[in-house]
């Protein structure tokens, strides 16, 4: 949920992998099943769902 919100908010894998100490490999790999979970594609897509 966490890396979820720091999506919404706008931030990008890097910065969310910084601000979470949490590889970017390891982001990367969070938001992938985030969106498989949400049936999305892109972020644009996530964050229409999301309102």
């Amino acid at each position: 949920m966490e890396i979820a919100t720091l999506i919404y908010q706008g931030n990008s894998p890097k910065e969310i992998a910084g601000e979470i100490n949490l590889s970017y490999h390891t982001v990367r790999n969070h938001i992938k099943s985030i969106y498989s979970k949400l049936d999305v594609s892109t972020r644009s897509e996530m964050l229409v769902k999301f309102e």
